[in-house]
């Protein structure tokens, strides 16, 4: 019976791994990216050295460009840097939104190689709310963000105490405050209805006192626009100057009807 044939064994050498072109790709590529990490973070060219500040008139330009510095140098190991690149737009406008409750909105660009351009948005205020003896500016939101001893203009009040605690806070709904702002525009045109104050009560009744000492009542869940038609068709013609100074109040909640009461 004839052996079978048996191959040679063969012995393979292992490549280096130096020689391996892919090892070297590989090396190639972690320094490129190494230096070009270096390059955006750490060169003094990419290194955030101005922050402008715009659209701000009341605020103090350098209290918000301490702000926008204080959240710029970020640590890397050992190494701080405020690289444009690692600049955090997030964080920076909620810092700057927290510490200044007088701004109602901001806008943050990077402009390169190493500009940070904060535009601001400043509340305007649209009415003064008073609590007991003290009283604030109040924002088109109903937002409290300032103190305000000028107690001019639209002032109001709530019948009932409030909880108020804070500046930055919603102390009236928008739509509420909108309402209100509407009637005290529209009274604003006559040249005999001269407002004092608005004062809301729980119910959503509105009493308008007037600097010739009478009242008017609103409900602000019904049509402001059709209430203030009804009260200028009645000034017109059935309640003339010389019997508004017995008047106590002019009722406009209900219906069609207008409900004059004299003292």
């Amino acid at each position: 019976m004839a052996k079978a044939f048996k191959k040679p064994y063969r012995i393979t050498t292992k490549k280096s791994i130096l020689k391996n072109k892919f090892f070297w790709i590989g090396i190639l590529i972690f320094v490129a990216g190494t230096a070009i990490f270096y390059l955006f973070i750490f060169l003094s060219f990419f290194q955030v050295k101005e922050v402008r500040v715009s659209g701000n008139h009341k605020i103090d330009s350098s209290d918000i460009k301490k702000t926008v510095w204080l959240q710029l140098e970020r640590r890397i190991i050992f190494f701080s840097s405020k690289s444009i690149f690692l600049a955090d737009t997030d964080r920076i406008t909620d810092e700057i939104l927290k510490s200044k409750i007088q701004i109602a909105g901001i806008t943050l660009k990077k402009t390169l190689p190493n500009i940070i351009e904060v535009e601001v948005n400043e509340r305007e205020p649209v009415g003064v709310w008073c609590f007991d003896e003290d009283c604030f500016s109040i924002d088109k939101e109903g937002i409290v963000f300032n103190k305000n001893d000028n107690k001019s203009g639209l002032i109001i009040k709530y019948s009932e105490e409030r909880d108020f605690t804070l500046l930055g806070e919603k102390i009236i709904e928008p739509e509420i405050l909108s309402s209100i702002i509407t009637i005290y525009k529209e009274l604003g045109k006559s040249p005999y209805l001269e407002t004092k104050e608005f004062i809301i009560f729980p119910s959503k009744r509105l009493n308008v006192k007037t600097e010739e000492g009478w009242e008017i009542y609103f409900s602000l869940k019904e049509d402001i626009n059709w209430q203030l038609t009804k009260l200028g068709l009645s000034l017109e013609k059935e309640i003339p100057s010389d019997k508004r100074r017995n008047l106590e109040y002019i009722e406009l909640r209900f219906g069609d009807r207008v409900f004059p009461k004299y003292r």
